[in-house]
């Protein structure tokens, strides 16, 4: 039973600009926890997969999903069903910390581990996403400073219409520490790259000149961190954030497929040293161990990245803000994130979106994991 994200019935949809792409580095992160110390034996005893909601119907009628109805007869196996919800489908929100001292989520990526097929779904949420909060800035960005993890999944759960299973928080430390332990990567910088913003507690000094060309930690962070040059300067994105979002998701191809090298078999206990010291997570060792070994069976093919769809190039107040697409939106939730055997419709989320030529909240906000009840 697929539930998400097939080549083969995602093939109708637009070709997505796809995901602002940390997160892969964290769920590698992962799997240095699990190879090291020896502990192969007590694997079977400790290692399980995270508890999981049960689906609990909206009290309105559910719109069915054709290719996830569950029939009543014969009644599926006990082991892949939990509630009525497939048991081996697990959303993980993934936030990179920003090092500026804001405390703002400079990445936020939102995961969907499918461990019966194997596949993994890589959601990127625009840092610039407008929300619906009381303060004047409301970007999707400034929740976790404002309301902390809980805050967050609480948001995201009405921008999708479910509350994610775990988080998983990482400090932007840990990506040049990753780059440095496998000796920095070859990259090719597709634009000039000059920006300074001496005013951050982590002063930001960027000078890259475009071609192929070995990156250090420190200058990997940068092309990841980069949006525009400094006034004045040519050069830079033509195209803003999808173009930023592109070169973000090939430098983490490159990372990823060097860190999958055998030969970084022998840096495992450096690449966890890394996950203990830079992510503040949820999910028990087990759990995150479960993932590891699920995550180490798949192909780069069954991995997809995608981009939230969205108007990128409406202004506020002289700043820059995504509105949802919600009809786009809507079909990358079902097809690539959601667990459950029903669909999500505009009735489980509220969003800001852009309709009849203004930005407005759009939906009733009637999640499909309602909790008090």
């Amino acid at each position: 039973m697929k539930l998400f994200g097939t080549r083969r019935n995602a093939a109708h949809l637009p070709k997505k600009k796809r995901s602002r792409v940390r997160i892969v580095l964290l769920v590698l992160l992962i799997c240095a926890v699990m190879i090291g110390g020896g502990v192969y034996a007590l694997m079977n005893i400790y290692v399980q997969p995270p508890e999981v909601a049960a689906f609990v119907p909206p009290r309105a009628a559910p719109t069915p999903r054709p290719e996830l109805e569950i029939m009543a007869e014969p009644e599926p196996e006990p082991e892949h069903i939990v509630g009525n919800r497939p048991s081996g489908i697990f959303t993980l929100l993934i936030a990179g910390e920003e090092n500026s001292g804001s405390g703002n989520s400079d990445t936020l990526i939102l995961a969907a581990i499918d461990t019966l097929n194997g596949g993994l779904s890589l959601v990127n949420i625009p840092r610039d996403t407008m929300v619906d909060v009381p303060w004047s800035v409301p970007k999707i960005n400034s929740l976790l400073p404002a309301r902390g993890i809980e805050g967050l999944m609480e948001e995201v759960e009405r921008l999708t219409g479910f509350m994610p299973d775990n988080y998983i928080v990482v400090n932007l430390e840990a990506f040049v520490a990753l780059v440095e332990v496998l000796g920095g990567v070859y990259f090719n910088v597709p634009v000039r790259m000059i920006y300074d913003d001496p005013y951050r507690s982590w002063q930001l000094h960027i000078r890259l000149e475009p071609g192929y060309q070995h990156l250090d930690g420190v200058s990997a962070l940068n092309v990841f961190r980069f949006r525009q040059n400094n006034r004045g300067v040519g050069g830079g994105y033509l195209r803003g954030d999808i173009e930023r979002i592109e070169t973000q998701q090939n430098l983490l191809r490159t990372i990823a497929a060097d860190l999958l090298q055998i030969r970084n078999v022998i840096r495992i206990r450096e690449l966890a040293n890394i996950f203990i010291e830079h992510v503040e997570t949820d999910l028990p060792i087990g759990s995150l161990i479960y993932f590891a070994m699920q995550l180490m069976d798949m192909d780069s093919e069954d991995i997809n990245f995608i981009t939230m769809p969205g108007n990128y190039d409406y202004w506020r107040h002289g700043g820059s803000y995504v509105l949802v697409d919600l009809e786009a939106w809507l079909e990358v939730v079902n097809t690539y994130l959601n667990p459950f055997p029903v669909a999500v419709t505009e009735e489980n989320v509220h969003v800001v979106g852009y309709r009849n030529g203004i930005s407005q909240t759009i939906g009733d906000g009637q999640t499909l994991t309602p909790r008090g009840e």
